[in-house]
């Protein structure tokens, strides 16, 4: 009997405590949220989601973030690829996948990712909350010509400020060979840049700055062909700014 009363009694504490760690793992269980884009709003709210509380997931074929106001800088060599961008990893107590989300279930709560460096892997990840901040892809407008183009680039990741850097160096290099007809290098040596919004003309004052500075001391005889056209739409470039800086920057082009 005093053998059956103690194991009863130790039944009951064991049930007890059980019953505690349960209620209290149910109480502490975090929530899933994934943020998809690693951009200027996903970056910085899975930089802030206090992780005591969440489980944070982050999806983005881009694995780091980056300063884009310096993005002409880095076409032309003034600043290094490095110095703009911050891999995504470096968050703490974050999970990362490289990775494009292809559709979202709002119903089930889930997405469906396409893995980035093999396009027949998919998978699906649940979540509780969802942070939508993939950014957005350039607008062409339907212009013929400009998709698939080899001497068109944009300039909005890292990876086209690369190819406009080394296509830069290229002409100039190609330019440079003996018997070029002055024609052909005219050509390569003539750069159009489209859109005289910010971005448009930091780049043509870089382009105009490395052309200047660097060119005219590594490729002299190649300097008075050299030309940079802005091509923009309405009267005025920097059309979102204020007149004052819109006509200083208009006098000096």
């Amino acid at each position: 009997k005093r053998k059956s009363k103690m194991m009863l009694n130790m039944n009951k504490k064991l049930s007890i405590k059980l019953n505690s760690i349960i209620k209290y793992n149910y109480s502490n269980v975090k929530e899933n949220i994934i943020v998809i884009g690693t951009g200027w709003a996903g970056y910085r709210v899975a930089m802030d989601l206090d992780k005591s509380k969440y489980n944070v997931k982050v999806i983005s074929p881009r694995n780091h973030f980056l300063f884009t106001p310096l993005l002409p800088s880095t076409a032309v060599g003034t600043l290094e690829f490095r110095a703009i961008q911050e891999p995504v990893r470096t968050i703490p107590n974050i999970i990362y996948h490289q990775a494009i989300v292809n559709n979202i279930d709002f119903d089930n709560k889930s997405i469906e990712c396409i893995d980035y460096f093999n396009n027949d892997h998919k998978f699906s990840l649940p979540y509780d909350g969802l942070v939508v901040a993939p950014g957005s892809e350039s607008n062409t407008f339907g212009v013929k010509g400009v998709l698939n183009n080899p001497n068109v680039f944009f300039l909005k990741q890292l990876d086209h400020s690369r190819k406009i850097r080394n296509h830069l160096i290229e002409n100039f290099e190609k330019a440079s060979i003996p018997d070029t007809p002055v024609e052909e290098i005219k050509r390569l040596l003539s750069f159009v840049v489209v859109g005289g919004g910010p971005t448009s003309i930091e780049f043509a004052a870089e382009l105009y700055d490395f052309i200047k500075s660097d060119v005219s001391r590594w490729f002299p005889d190649l300097f008075k062909y050299t030309h940079i056209t802005v091509v923009e739409a309405s009267g005025h470039i920097l059309g979102s700014f204020n007149e004052s800086l819109v006509s200083y920057v208009e006098n000096l082009f």
